[in-house]
């Protein structure tokens, strides 16, 4: 079975695009948390985090983001990030936050 999965950088308008996604067809969401040296990324990434992270969007922001995507879809919501996030926020915190705000996985 094939399944379609987007990925949205976190931003203020990203709950009503995975709505949008999911009412398109979207079978899972991935939530990506900007970072300021995304080393591996595309340009299209690179800009949306670089964004994003103008924007003031940072992890608690992101979390809050993911909880109000949750509060629109009901499909898999996974969190997308980097080592050096997870470093500084705490392995365990985060895995805990994200789960609290309606994460499917980690």
């Amino acid at each position: 079975m094939k399944k379609l999965v987007i990925y949205l950088v976190c931003e203020p308008e990203t709950p009503e695009l995975a709505q949008a996604a999911v009412e398109g067809g979207a079978d899972i969401v991935e939530l990506g948390v900007p970072f300021s040296d995304p080393l591996a990324e595309g340009p299209t990434i690179r800009l949306a985090s670089e964004r994003a992270l103008a924007r003031g969007m940072r992890t608690k922001q992101c979390l809050d983001c993911l909880a109000q995507v949750r509060a629109r879809v009901d499909v898999p919501i996974v969190p997308m990030t980097y080592a050096a996030i997870l470093e500084a926020y705490g392995y365990e915190r985060f895995v805990a936050d994200t789960r609290a705000a309606g994460a499917t996985s980690m």
